[in-house]
């Protein structure tokens, strides 16, 4: 039998320790010559070879102060990146991880990582990041956690949107907006605390999940049962 507990803890950890790696790799690539000359053509490459980005799951991208940015695959991108919320963050010389956004170069529902690129004054020059989508990372977790039948799980943000889901039509939702007030509540109180254990009803079924907040991500993470049909009603 599977512990929810330890699933729990496996699923923040799996989705934990993928985001960080991705960081460490950018922090790396940041340092180097090719980043600090401020040229696509000396940046591209080193984001081409990554293997998420061969492999699909994601699109790396680097990021000059005027907002400008270059995108792999497709090179300089015809949008501007300083209305996003991680702007501010990442040109005041911080690393940005776990915003939601739909990427303005490829249309999906992405989770951003970004590091700044400094020069040898510690001045922001630049920055690097990727955006990672959603649905190739929940699909990874879901046969990575190997869940048996009838287990859920799923990731809010810190504004309740959803980041990662079993269900992809369910990413970058916003559960209070799904038409069960039992959910909205369960929402509710995932956001207001660290930790505990919720029940709803949602698509015909009882739901009881166990919530846990992520410190790197800041997102609450979910995992639990399908209990069965809800009592009719006046029951």
């Amino acid at each position: 039998m599977v512990s929810s507990h330890v699933a729990l803890s496996g699923l923040i950890a799996l989705t934990e320790s993928h985001l960080a790696a991705r960081v460490g790799t950018l922090e790396a690539l940041a340092l180097t010559d090719e980043a600090k000359s401020s040229h696509w053509k000396q940046i591209g490459p080193l984001l081409e070879g990554l293997s998420w980005i061969q492999d699909s799951s994601a699109v790396a991208w680097f990021l000059l102060p005027d907002g400008s940015y270059y995108v792999t695959g497709k090179g300089l991108a015809s949008g501007n990146l300083k209305d996003r919320p991680y702007f501010p963050e990442i040109m005041a010389g911080r690393t940005s991880v776990g915003t939601l956004v739909v990427s303005k170069s490829t249309g999906r529902d992405v989770v951003v990582v970004a590091v700044p690129i400094k020069d040898t004054k510690g001045t922001v020059i630049g920055a690097l990041g990727a955006s990672i989508y959603l649905d190739s990372m929940s699909e990874w977790l879901d046969g990575a956690l190997m869940l048996p039948t009838g287990f859920v799980f799923y990731a809010l943000d810190p504004t309740g949107n959803t980041a990662l889901h079993v269900k992809a039509e369910h990413l970058f939702q916003d559960p209070e907006n799904l038409g069960s007030p039992t959910l909205a509540q369960a929402v509710k109180t995932m956001l207001a605390q660290d930790h505990g254990t919720v029940t709803y009803d949602f698509e015909g079924t009882t739901r009881q999940v166990m919530f846990q907040a992520s410190p790197l991500t800041g997102w609450k993470f979910a995992l639990g049962t399908i209990l069965g049909q809800p009592p009719a009603p006046g029951k």
